[in-house]
């Protein structure tokens, strides 16, 4: 089985994550004639849409009337029946982002999923809140050829004072997460408007589009994200990544130059502009980029893994190990090091190593694919030795 390692594209998702810029020059980055117009016009509105099933669980297990709550924090009644076992019992499941009524009718949904569900009974229940995304916590993950960076965003419920007592039933706000109670405040975070967190969920939908092959479909969530909130830089690196996937790079590279009068040392960007570089053939132009990356990426996340796969790509498996090695030691809690680590020992005729750390792969993967893969790896390994 031949595994893809090389890095095609550098993609953005914020599945839970922003990054805010000032608003770049005027200049028209759209190219609808390129695609084909959608049947149904993408409403950012529908992310938060109240369903009937949804008002009717407000109604019936959170006593819900004319907009109050028949509990002394209403906010504790609204997470004990979203999240308590032998209620709706919301899980984390990080493949797609839905929106409320989906996550509220699938129960499951990933962390921008979990804000959506939220927010929109919230706002059902009458209660204050506002959202937040937390600042340096970017994560990476790999589908394919698409290295996605991730970042994380939570909702925190406020409190009114009592309508028949002058007083609240608590001062502390309170963290929806999905993280512990105790990790979630211990997140760098800043606050960010509601129009952001739709651009959010639109740019997300953008990448899982995109992650599909559905490249039509990609652009106008993509358009609809920047529509929403101009400032939301993540959603422009995915237009970019879009046209060079419909073979447009110098599109692609007057998205990243916008981009790049605003946040030149980003390193996502630096990395999706040497690509775009290389596809135009400007390979010093590409080159001088990929030596600025080099240095701003000694410290980066995941960076000892993408030097590994760069040495794998090549041969060295050695050299991979070591590399891979390194990243786990850093953070072991990343099933693609794991997987990585084990097809560097089945290179190097060691089927017991890649055997353990393929186990460990599948133990840290929360989502059904590349799960499945794993498993059926781990069975060929453990029936013929290899791949």
């Amino acid at each position: 089985m031949t595994r893809c390692i090389i890095i095609s594209v550098c993609l953005l998702l914020a599945a839970c994550a922003t990054n805010s810029l000032p608003p770049p020059k005027p200049v028209d980055l759209f190219q609808d004639q390129l695609f084909k117009p959608l049947a149904k016009p993408i409403r950012a509105e529908d992310a938060l849409e109240m369903s009937e099933p949804m008002r009717d669980f407000a109604r019936t297990k959170m006593h819900h009337s004319s907009g109050h709550v028949d509990n002394k924090d209403r906010r504790t009644v609204l997470i004990d029946s979203l999240y308590t076992k032998g209620k709706l019992q919301l899980e984390y499941y990080s493949d797609v982002t839905r929106t409320a009524s989906e996550a509220f009718d699938m129960k499951s949904g990933n962390c921008l999923s979990l804000v959506l569900l939220t927010a929109a009974f919230a706002k059902e229940l009458k209660l204050p809140f506002h959202y937040q995304v937390v600042v340096g916590a970017t994560d990476w993950n790999q589908s394919d050829n698409f290295f996605m960076a991730i970042g994380h965003v939570n909702i925190v419920l406020e409190e009114l004072p009592s309508e028949f007592e002058l007083r609240t039933w608590t001062a502390e706000p309170i963290i929806v997460d999905f993280l512990t109670p105790e990790k979630a405040a211990l997140l760098d975070t800043e606050a960010i408007e509601e129009n952001t967190v739709l651009a959010m969920f639109l740019n997300n939908r953008a990448v899982e589009n995109l992650m599909q092959g559905k490249v039509n479909e990609a652009y106008w969530f993509a358009k609809a994200a920047l529509q929403q909130d101009r400032k939301f830089y993540n959603a422009d690196l995915s237009l970019a990544i879009i046209y060079r996937t419909i073979h447009h790079p110098e599109l692609s590279e007057m998205v990243l130059e916008q981009m790049a009068q605003y946040n030149p040392n980003d390193a996502n960007l630096l990395m999706d502009q040497m690509l775009v570089l290389k596809d135009l053939g400007r390979n010093a132009e590409a080159k001088a980029i990929g030596e600025r990356l080099a240095i701003l990426d000694q410290n980066r996340p995941w960076s000892y893994y993408f030097q590994a796969q760069t040495e794998f790509n090549a041969g060295h498996f050695d050299n991979a190990k070591r590399l891979y090695e390194k990243e786990i030691k850093r953070d072991p809690e990343h099933h693609e090091f794991e997987h990585g680590l084990a097809l560097v020992y089945l290179k190097l005729n060691d089927p017991k190593n890649a055997i353990i750390h393929l186990a460990r792969a599948i133990q840290l993967c929360t989502t059904i694919h590349p799960r499945d893969l794993y498993e059926m790896e781990l069975e060929k390994i453990k029936t013929t030795g290899s791949l």
